[in-house]
């Protein structure tokens, strides 16, 4: 098994447990009418994140179509808060991921900004 789907399936995993991890998702309403995989998969994929939002450790955030400009139009990205730093409430890393060059890669306080205009996540 290749070692992405290794981590995914352990990232998984840290839903569920004990101490679970946190997760705020915000995703375009296309992405989730995208038929990738076929039929089934899609189906199954679709039940898989109405049952992660059953629990009180995920938000998943659907924005529509009709949305205008938005923090998510540059690519992925990913923020992150370990530890201590939870507690301020603010992440302290943040990823992207995409065609992004180096020197296009927004700041964390940048994000931070507009993730709390626009969806209320920081």
């Amino acid at each position: 098994m290749p070692q992405a789907i290794k981590a995914r399936m352990a990232r998984q995993r840290l839903m569920t447990a004990a101490s679970p991890l946190h997760l705020e998702v915000v995703v375009e309403d296309d992405t989730l009418g995208r038929l990738v995989g076929g039929p089934e998969v899609m189906l199954a994929q679709l039940r898989h994140l109405l049952d992660l939002m059953k629990q009180p450790n995920v938000k998943l955030q659907v924005m529509p179509k009709a949305a205008a400009v938005h923090v998510g139009l540059d690519g992925d990205f990913t923020l992150l808060s370990f530890g201590e730093a939870e507690s301020s409430g603010h992440p302290v890393a943040a990823t992207t991921e995409g065609a992004r060059a180096p020197h296009q890669t927004p700041t964390i306080e940048n994000l931070l900004a507009r993730c709390d205009s626009e969806f209320g996540l920081s």
